[in-house]
């Protein structure tokens, strides 16, 4: 089960809020597949709709990474897109192993437990949402339903995941958001 907990570094007078607190591999993984991967498939579609746009990456914003290192490395953004994941895990994996804990923002930045941060109101979580996470309705272009999420959790309701209009799916969304802790 996800857990939060607040961050400060009281000597750099620095106050994090509320930030994911892993403390295991499993919680790393959950974290990556519930939260990282749909980042990351927000990540590739801007840096496919810059490219389908003709634009050199200067424009992206979500996939300028993407668009970057697949740049550099002469390499599709496919590729790219794993090579990113690939580093990122593989560096929290290791600083897990050595700290026991690491914090991740609701933007994927992320550090290790050290003696100089303090950690208050720890709690857990029943989904891979902060509190700060806000509720969006969407609609595929063309398409016939709207789609709740909750940060980049998908909102499901009674096995509903897809509404008729958009007053349905806000509604399922905040009904969502009460029955869960974040």
């Amino acid at each position: 089960m996800p857990r939060i907990s607040k961050v400060t570094w009281p000597k750099m007078r620095m106050a994090y809020g509320d930030m994911f607190d892993i403390r295991s591999a499993v919680e790393l993984e959950d974290w990556f597949l519930q939260v990282r991967v749909p980042a990351g498939q927000k990540e590739f579609t801007d840096a496919v709709e810059t490219l389908r746009a003709g634009s050199n990456g200067s424009h992206a914003r979500e996939g300028a990474l993407i668009l970057t290192v697949a740049e550099i490395r002469g390499c599709s953004i496919l590729d790219s897109m794993c090579e990113i994941n690939d580093r990122l895990m593989n560096a929290m994996r290791l600083a897990l192993s050595e700290s026991g804990r690491i914090f991740i923002s609701w933007k994927g930045a992320w550090f290790t437990m050290t003696d100089e941060l303090k950690v208050t109101q720890s709690r857990k979580i029943d989904l891979w949402a902060l509190p700060s996470a806000k509720l969006t309705i969407s609609k595929w272009p063309n398409g016939k339903h709207y789609y709740a999420r909750l940060g980049d959790a998908e909102v499901v309701v009674y096995g509903k995941e897809k509404w008729d209009t958009y007053a349905e799916a806000e509604a399922a969304g905040k009904k969502f958001m009460r029955s869960k802790r974040r």
